[in-house]
């Protein structure tokens, strides 16, 4: 277990803008930086990162906390692979405590997928550029292609022995379990018990995440063998989503942003050999169809998509439908044709890395122009093959929301086509109709949908004066007031903190929002046996993703009254006559208090039988005298 000096001092130096910033690209925006939220898809930036509190808000999923939350929430990071991920990334020297039996235990599943992955590609690794026949093999298939020990060292190139099980029973021997190397799909199990290497003479590609973690591997035989496929991946599993990942994005991914475009290939050596030939903005779709997901990887880096195609038709046909993804997406995109019997990986080894860049600068083309142009010349001289290759680019084009894009492109097309303008304009309305159906349509399917966390949504009244109260709890927590209390002429000087501590807990309330409730609690308990106040840097730090995510989320809004008027509610904003503001604030919630009290006694007496009848009629009259006294404060009209 991590020990807390070294948890602290983590903390102190990591920058959560330095660390989002790997994972988002992040814009300035006053004081703050913003961005398109990684955890939903949106077009307007919801995510906000605040350095100056060292947290971070997205108000489009309610999440929220600090560096360490952000890698829990975005890379599926458990709190201790979190907080090692940052003391490497900062150069923090872990030291840790004895770990029991029991917590060794609780190592969740995907741990233990994301430990065996980390061992084979090391031990792949080491096959490669240690066992005589990797160097033979896999080596001198590297030294072919023009990989260069550096290139092999980056992208951490390895490679498996073809032996039956060879990488299995080393594995074993480390003391990793059979059942969570089969999981990863690293080794088979046949029906007999026998087990197998899957990637057995293949050289060997490790798949990365976002952070650099190993989450599978693509496998090339270095055989000739007809019966078995040139390339295999790893299966899905608990850690490996093949449609949700793209080759090469955690190498890429700064200079995808420094370049603010993304070159999109479909393989592992076209990613390799662009990089070496130093264009290391590129990543591989792993051989799938392009998907939502993986387009929103690269929009969070760039709005900048430029796919690069080799000679073969039918594969181009196939790859301009998924570009439509990409304009749905709001993204901007671009086509590149490379010569006839040229690939990225080819054409990348064949020339100089200026001539490189200069080529795919001066060939690429604009993906509208670039599928009117295409559909034009494979319809020529068939009016009906025509008609649909039009109808299929003004569907594409109906997929962008720009008004101004859209027009352009309807223009460009007209004159490609040698058609009217008002003709590809109605067609275009058309289009755009029947794509709202279909959302109209999606939606009535979607019975209901969850914007933000149940324990993140307070929309009552009560709700708003809980957050405004824990607000200025972590905000102004040790900031010392007077206080003069309604009816007298004293006043006594205390700390925000403890003065709402003391008049909630002497009238026995409690919080009724569950997370609010337990910072609360933690902040009292705190108090009550270290007498020192918690800060807010404390709770966006917490372990639980709920109370940081909460803590973010009050501490980020700049003006929580902003409603208040339009709730009944009148508040002086806090840090501006701050003992008033507080004293509000409690007291409105103490009324709330009351008047839930009241409702329930009054409903009481419907049922009541004397004398617990008269006993609830002046229990109502004493809450009555207390509300008014609380209105006279509040200038109330009753």
């Amino acid at each position: 277990m991590i020990t807390q000096e070294t948890i602290d001092e983590i903390f102190a130096v990591a920058r959560v803008e330095e660390v989002i910033g790997e994972f988002v690209r992040l814009k300035k925006s006053g004081r703050n930086f913003k961005a398109l939220s990684p955890f939903s898809d949106e077009k307007t930036p919801s995510f906000v990162v605040s350095p100056a509190k060292q947290i971070w808000k997205d108000f489009s999923s309610g999440k929220g906390g600090n560096a360490v939350t952000f890698l829990m929430a975005h890379e599926h990071y458990s709190y201790p692979e979190a907080l090692r991920y940052l003391a490497e990334k900062y150069g923090v020297e872990i030291r840790a405590e004895r770990q029991t039996p029991e917590r060794a235990q609780r190592t969740s599943e995907r741990e233990s997928l994301y430990i065996i992955t980390d061992f084979a590609k090391g031990y792949f690794q080491k096959v490669l550029t240690e066992n005589p026949k990797g160097k033979a093999i896999g080596l001198g298939y590297c030294k072919e292609r023009g990989f260069s020990r550096a290139t092999i060292e980056e992208f951490e190139l390895g490679y498996c022995s073809d032996e039956w099980d060879a990488f299995t029973v080393a594995a074993l021997a480390g003391g990793y379990r059979l059942e969570f190397l089969a999981q990863t799909g690293l080794t088979i199990i046949r029906e007999n018990g026998a087990h197998l290497d899957r990637f057995r003479g293949r050289l060997l590609f490790p798949i990365h995440s976002f952070s650099g973690r190993t989450l599978g591997f693509g496998g090339r035989i270095l055989k000739s063998d007809e019966k078995l496929a040139k390339y295999i991946n790893s299966p899905q599993s608990a850690i490996y989503h093949k449609s949700e990942i793209l080759y090469g994005i955690f190498q890429s991914k700064r200079e995808i942003i420094k370049q603010d475009n993304c070159y999109l290939v479909e393989g592992y050596t076209d990613v390799i050999s662009l990089h070496q030939n130093g264009v290391k903005n590129a990543v591989a779709s792993l051989g799938t169809s392009l998907t939502v997901a993986q387009i929103r990887l690269i929009r969070r880096l760039t709005q900048n998509v430029t796919i690069l195609f080799d000679g073969d038709t039918a594969g181009i046909k196939a790859a301009l439908r998924s570009l439509d993804l990409v304009l749905e997406q709001g993204m901007n995109a671009r086509v590149l044709l490379f010569p006839e019997g040229q690939d990225p990986d080819a054409f990348a080894r064949s020339c100089s890395t200026d001539a490189l860049r200069d080529f795919l600068q001066r060939e690429s083309e604009d993906f509208i122009q670039f599928k009117a142009r295409l559909n034009a010349a494979e319809a020529q001289g068939d009016p009906l093959r025509k008609a649909e290759a039009i109808g299929d680019v003004v569907r594409s084009i109906a997929k962008i929301d720009d008004l101004i894009k859209r027009e352009m492109y309807i223009r460009e097309t007209a004159s490609i086509f040698q058609i009217s303008e008002q003709v590809l304009f109605s067609q275009l309305h058309r289009s755009l109709q029947k794509n709202r159906r279909e959302a109209e349509k999606q939606q009535k399917r979607k019975t209901f949908e969850v914007v933000r966390p149940e324990t993140l949504e307070m929309p009552s009244q009560e709700g708003t004066l809980e957050r405004a109260l824990l607000r200025a709890m972590l905000l102004y927590g040790a900031e010392e007031i007077a206080i003069k209390v309604p009816g007298e002429t004293a006043s006594y000087e205390t700390t925000v903190a403890e003065e709402a501590i003391q008049l909630l807990v002497e009238d026995a309330m409690t919080l009724q929002h569950p997370v609010l409730r337990k910072i609360f609690e933690e902040i009292r308990q705190h108090w009550e046996s270290q007498n020192e106040l918690l800060s807010g840097a404390h709770f966006t730090a917490h372990p639980d993703p709920e109370v940081a995510a909460m803590a973010s989320s009050l501490l980020v809004e700049e003006h929580p009254l902003h409603d208040w008027d339009r709730m009944g509610v009148r508040v002086a904003q806090p840090g501006t006559r701050l003992s008033r503001a507080l004293l509000d604030t409690i007291f409105r919630y103490k009324r709330r208090f009351l008047e839930k009290q009241l409702k329930a006694l009054a409903q009481g007496l419907k049922t009541q039988e004397e004398p617990q009848k008269t006993a609830a009629i002046r229990e109502i009259m004493n809450i009555k005298r207390l509300m008014a006294t609380l209105d006279q404060f509040l200038t109330r009209v009753v």
